[in-house]
């Protein structure tokens, strides 16, 4: 598990914790945080994408369904995989560019993936 995915659970923890729901905690969506040179996007929307968590790490496969969303920060909203596809190549070696990939972590279906140049 990543760093950044390891500290994501970790606040959700401490905040339901806080507000005592701990006994009741279940995560919900979980996330990691990459270099969009560590992720294989499919070419379709039944396909599964392929990313490497960290330089030691096995990689992992998450499946996408007719519901994950794709985005691309900043941006007027949605796009299609093809779009999401199309910036990240263009932004691969761009400093700063971070691929967020939002998941169900019982079933690996990928919620939505975001491909963030703000920063």
């Amino acid at each position: 598990m990543s760093r950044r995915l390891r500290s994501l659970l970790l606040a959700g923890i401490l905040l339901a914790a806080g507000e005592g729901a701990m006994a009741g905690l279940q995560v919900l969506e979980a996330a990691h945080e990459l270099d969009p040179g560590q992720v294989s996007l499919p070419m379709t929307t039944s396909g599964s994408l392929r990313l490497h968590p960290c330089a030691g790490c096995d990689p992992v496969s998450l499946q996408l369904d007719d519901g994950t969303v794709f985005q691309v920060l900043p941006g007027t909203g949605n796009t299609s995989l093809e779009g999401l596809r199309r910036e990240a190549a263009r932004l691969a070696h761009r400093p700063r560019t971070s691929l967020f990939v939002f998941f169900d972590p019982r079933s690996g279906i990928v919620r939505r993936v975001v491909l963030d140049a703000t920063q």
